[in-house]
Order: structure tokens, then sequence, then C-alpha cells
């Protein structure tokens, strides 16, 4: 005899599995947007230092890194109920926007952090900008590299909770 399910919609244990993958797909992807903004650093630190033929070939495998970082987590991912609303059950909704509600200050923090490497980046470019070489170049591309990754991640991790706080949804 099999047991019936008495809530409707998406439960809580596929939630866990939907909100780990996507754990995994900000990770990757906030990642791969860092290296590709880092390659410019790499590049501009090569090429004054070293020469420009490694400097240019260090930029394509580090652009190919980040694309494969960006795109290795979509190729995991599977693709049932991309072009349908789902029903989120009210136990998985609740449990959702506990999930929301506690992970605001670890979200606030991010942007906070990835916003305030951006403004460094700035500031650290025009206090490096004095020296003869691109250090301040490096610099930006550093810390802008820094920043973009708080941002994605913390905003993909909320997203994602955010999503499953709704009746229906996308799983996409």
């Amino acid at each position: 005899m099999s047991k019936k399910s008495t809530s409707v919609g998406l439960d809580v244990t596929s939630a866990s599995h939907y909100w780990q993958q996507k754990e995994r797909l900000a990770r990757f992807t906030a990642l791969g947007v860092a290296v590709l903004i880092a390659a410019f650093a790499l590049t501009v630190y090569l090429s004054d230092n070293v020469n420009d033929n490694v400097s240019a070939a260090a930029y394509l495998v580090s652009t190919a890194a980040g694309v494969m970082l960006i795109v290795w987590p979509h190729l995991q991912h599977t693709k049932r109920h991309k072009h349908h609303q789902v029903p989120i059950a009210e136990t998985t909704r609740s449990v959702a926007q506990r999930q929301l509600d506690a992970y605001r200050t670890q979200r606030l923090l991010g942007n906070c952090f990835g916003i305030g490497m951006g403004v460094l980046a700035i500031a650290g470019a025009a206090v490096a900008g004095n020296y003869p070489d691109n250090t301040g170049v490096v610099i930006f591309f550093l810390f802008v590299a820094i920043g973009v990754f708080f941002l994605i991640y913390v905003n993909v991790i909320a997203a994602s909770y955010k999503r499953l706080t709704r009746k229906k949804t996308r799983l996409a």
C-alpha cells in the first residue's frame, strides 16, 4: 500500500534539492564572472612584467576558464519544469520564507561588501595611478572581480529562496 501525499505541489525535500542546485549555480556563475573580470588584471600584469605573448595566452586561457565555470552548472541542470508553472506546497512556501528572512543579513552584507569593493576599486586605482606601471588597472580589475562575485552570489541565492515563496513558479 502506498502512502498518498497530503500536500500539493513541490515538497520541502525537493525544494532543498532545488536550493542546493541554485547554490552551486550561484557559486560557479559568480566565480566565472569574477575570473572573466580578473582576466583583464592578469593580462595587464603579464604584459607589464613578462611579455605580450604570455599575456595573450593567459587572457585566452583565463577567459576560457571563466566561460567554462559559467556554463558548467547549466549543463548539469535538468529542464523538467522549464516551461510550465509548478505549484509550491504551503509548507514549502513557509520554509522558503523563513530561509529568505534568515538570509537577509548575509545578502545585505554581501551586497555592501560587493559595492564597497567597487568603490575601493576606484580608490585603489586612483592611488596606484601614480606608479609607473599599470598597477592601478590591475588593482581596479581585481577589486571589481571580488565585488561582482559577492553581488552575483548573494543575489542568486536570495532569488532562489524568494522564487519558492510563490504559489506557483517556474523552476528553470
